[in-house]
């Protein structure tokens, strides 16, 4: 027979893993918290391939990694440049810059990508003000 304690230990070290990646992802302000749920929305819907450490990856795989790095960044993310640059736009560990991979093969930095897309995004946002 099994010890409860030692079922229930990996259960509730599951539940304050999961709280504290939704409450890391709260930190953010409503418009900080808008443009960067735009951001991983925007790589998920990309029609190229997301390249990590030298592995191609779907882009919803990839909007699904960068969630992931944000959900651990807790507080240090306050603004979508901070999503961009602490977390769009390199590997952590290698250091390697994210890629996404075109139709046509040529690949692009992601974070000069997520800049760009984050440009059109105030842009289009202040036009409908």
């Amino acid at each position: 027979m099994t010890c409860p304690r030692r079922t229930l230990f990996p259960a509730l070290l599951a539940l304050l893993l999961c709280c504290f990646a939704v409450g890391s992802a709260l930190a953010l302000d409503s418009p900080a918290k808008e443009e960067v749920d735009y951001l991983i929305d925007t790589v998920a819907k990309a029609d190229a391939r997301f390249i990590r450490n030298g592995k191609e990856y779907s882009s919803q795989e990839g909007a699904d990694h960068l969630k992931s790095k944000l959900g651990q960044a807790g507080n240090r993310v306050k603004t979508a440049e901070d999503f961009i640059q602490g977390i769009g736009t390199k590997s952590y560990l290698s250091g390697q810059p994210y890629l996404m991979k075109n139709k046509d093969g040529t690949t692009t930095e992601v974070g000069p990508w997520l800049t760009k897309a984050l440009e059109k995004y105030r842009s289009e946002k202040q036009k409908g003000s």
